[in-house]
């Protein structure tokens, strides 16, 4: 068995690998990657460039199941290698995953939403930000882009698989070698060695290693958040939602670039993956974006120059139009986006929209 070499106050001594104790077992694993899912040292989560959430605990008789801050889906087995199981922990794998794809979004974070106690893209927001990891960019632009990746991958089915055990035998190494190679399965093996250490005061130390098997065929790169210009966004949304969805949000681009040349607005474009469109008061609050994915999203803790008066005022306004549903009470310090997409908008309804912003702006601004 292997040892490792603990160093304390100048002096040194060998700690010998141990079995996981029988009365644990393979819970022992499961509860270390659920509360430490940063142990299995996954391309990307090494080099500490993603946050990893444990987002369930036996999902659809998943061990495990974690998503990555780049939209990444995990899905790990935790097995001891005295189980005799151990030999149908690949097929047990596939066979989750087969079930988890094309699952929808909303399906997946109704799913897990008790276990996270609120929304992942809330939730992963939050780590990023512990992580120290949030750079310069727009909070919902990024929730937005992380909810597009991870739809895509649960559509495509673009997920991780990873077997974790205190050995992974070589038949299973020779098992997942082979779809890794030959099929380009994303699928990993990770060892998590135990070294109790009875001469320390409770000291138990776990050393998680990843078996490499060569050169592994490339997977397809994540998309990377890129700048956009009003070409290249209304392309994009013509490519996401068609002709009528490009109509209408080209229709409220060039309405915000009227009200930026009569200097009442100014207009920018998000940085990021799906592409935005921003458009903020003189005193460079945020009061409305526009997604590719044809949501808009009404920026009412942004606009911070209006009372809750006003702002009720604004939501009932916003609320005769069919796309709105809002909630002054719960709303009011948030940013929400549209129930419906912009295309749902009939002509005079993007009429009656651009009235209410107009309306609104003057009442958010402490410039004269």
């Amino acid at each position: 068995m292997p040892y490792i070499l603990v160093v304390e106050e100048g002096r040194s001594r060998l700690v010998k690998e141990k079995k996981y104790k029988a009365e644990k077992g393979e819970a022992t694993l499961q509860d270390l990657v659920e509360k430490y899912p940063h142990l299995l040292p996954l391309p990307g989560v090494e080099a500490g460039d993603l946050v990893i959430l444990t987002v369930q605990r036996e999902y659809r008789a998943t061990d495990l199941l974690c998503v990555d801050s780049d939209g990444g889906v995990i899905i790990v087995e935790c097995k001891l290698r005295e189980n005799q199981t151990m030999r149908e922990v690949v097929a047990q794998l596939l066979d989750y995953t087969s079930t988890l794809w094309k699952v929808t979004y909303a399906e997946f974070n109704e799913h897990i939403k008790s276990y996270l106690e609120g929304d992942i893209a809330e939730k992963m927001l939050k780590r990023r930000r512990e992580e120290g990891l949030l750079e310069d960019e727009d909070e919902e632009e990024w929730k937005e882009d992380f909810r597009n990746k991870l739809i895509n991958n649960l559509q495509t089915g673009a997920f991780r698989l990873v077997v974790v055990a205190d050995r992974i035998p070589e038949d299973i190494r020779n098992v997942v070698e082979y779809l890794s190679s030959l099929y380009s399965v994303e699928i990993y093996c990770v060892e998590v060695g135990y070294f109790p250490d009875k001469k320390g005061e409770k000291l138990e130390i776990t050393v998680p290693h990843l078996i490499e098997f060569g050169k592994r065929s490339a997977s397809a790169p994540s998309a990377q958040p890129r700048s956009w210009d009003r070409e290249s966004f209304l392309e994009i949304c013509q490519q996401r939602g068609g002709t009528k969805r490009r109509e209408s949000i080209e229709n409220l681009i060039t309405f915000g670039e009227e009200l930026e040349r009569e200097g009442t607005g100014i207009c920018t474009y998000g940085r990021s993956v799906s592409g935005s469109f921003i458009f903020r008061n003189i005193d460079e609050r945020m009061v409305f974006t526009l997604y590719s994915n044809g949501s808009v999203h009404m920026h009412f803790h942004r606009v911070l120059g209006a009372d809750d008066v006003v702002l009720e005022e604004y939501m009932d306004k916003l609320n005769a139009l069919p796309i709105f549903r809002y909630a002054p009470q719960k709303d009011i310090d948030h940013s929400r986006g549209s129930k419906k997409k912009v295309e749902a908008l009939a002509p005079e309804e993007i009429e009656q929209f651009k009235e209410i912003v107009r309306w609104f702006l003057p009442k958010t601004t402490t410039q004269t």
